[in-house]
């Protein structure tokens, strides 16, 4: 049996990496305060820069202990939502199908402000191209898409093909529905995702399908609500139990509401629009108050394009049941 043994230099090399030990520093600076001024916030991006110059391998696919080290970078860089990594990682992403990358790469890119139409061209680029990929790259792929402001109707094309294709894994197909269920559908759309639905056999991906179909006019959704509490799945039954608690449970409505409005994070909220439809079909006229009232003051800073029609949309729902309420 042969193999090589690391001695001396080598071993401290392998077991002590110092830009390691720098970038969990300058994590700890930022994580240990609430604010950061412009000045603070500048020198730990120069620092980070630093660091991430140091990586090896950037022209080719990084490895090793040089991708840990990217890695723990990119968090920093993740934390201050600043995009110093955002061309390394595209650069990457297209050459490394690592799963730390891919999955360091959905945070990261979830969190960005700028430099957006780039991140969504090179995407969806990779995208269009992926029947040449593993599956868990297609998939996170779809799953960055979700997160940017605008998609190409070429990317909206393909997604719309994989959500179909029965010979993806379910995996793909749940990321393909999720995506375009961010989409505001029109009646036609609402019925052929339904029909979609029904047709649908794996749980994961029919209860994806949920998200999109709480669009639908309320006496159709809450037949279909009706229906999930008594699944013989149980994903399918926790998202009905959800859905009637949302609307039918007062208490827990109006705690929903906290949970998914005071603390607003637009890149959180885009994942739980469907919550806030349900509750836009609340028994209660109190919880339907309080989350027109909390919904108008957010959509204000809401800055993806189809999340705030969607939102508009529930607003207009709900000042139309107020009205209605109000009339002799």
């Amino acid at each position: 049996m042969t193999g090589s043994v690391l001695e001396g230099t080598e071993v401290r090399e392998e077991l002590f990496d110092g830009r390691l030990q720098g970038a969990n520093d300058l994590i700890r600076k930022i994580q240990s305060k609430r604010t950061l001024s412009s000045a603070e916030r500048d020198s730990l991006v120069n620092d980070l820069k630093k660091l991430l110059k140091s990586i090896k391998g950037r022209r080719g696919i990084i490895r090793g202990r040089e991708l840990r080290a990217f890695l723990r970078v990119v968090t920093g860089f993740t934390l201050l939502r600043n995009p110093g990594a955002v061309n390394l990682m595209l650069e990457q992403l297209n050459r490394n199908p690592d799963q730390r990358l891919i999955s360091k790469a959905t945070n990261y890119f979830r969190y960005q402000e700028k430099n957006l139409k780039k991140i969504s061209t090179r995407l969806t680029e990779m995208l269009i191209k992926s029947d040449e990929l593993f599956p868990y790259q297609t998939a996170h792929f779809l799953m960055m898409l979700r997160f940017m402001r605008e998609i190409t109707p070429e990317a909206w094309k393909r997604v719309d093909t994989l959500s179909k294709r029965r010979s993806e894994h379910w995996y793909v197909r749940q990321q393909a529905v999720s995506l375009l269920g961010t989409r505001p559908f029109n009646n036609v759309s609402l019925q052929a995702a339904a029909k979609s639905y029904y047709a649908e056999e794996h749980p994961q991906v029919k209860r994806t399908w949920l998200k999109a179909l709480a669009q639908l006019p309320k006496t159709q959704f809450e037949t279909i609500v009706g229906s999930l509490v008594f699944s013989v799945s149980p994903e399918l039954q926790r998202i009905g139990r959800l859905f009637y608690g949302l609307m039918y449970d007062d208490k827990r409505g109006q705690d929903q509401i906290k949970s998914l409005l005071n603390d607003f994070r637009e890149e959180i909220f885009i994942d739980r629009v469907h919550e806030a439809e349900a509750l836009a079909r609340a028994q209660s006229m109190a919880v339907r108050e309080n989350l027109l009232k909390k919904l108008k003051w957010r959509s204000k800073i809401i800055r993806r394009p189809l999340l705030r029609q969607r939102v508009h949309r529930i607003i207009e729902s709900l000042e139309a049941q107020t009205d209605r309420s109000a009339a002799p």
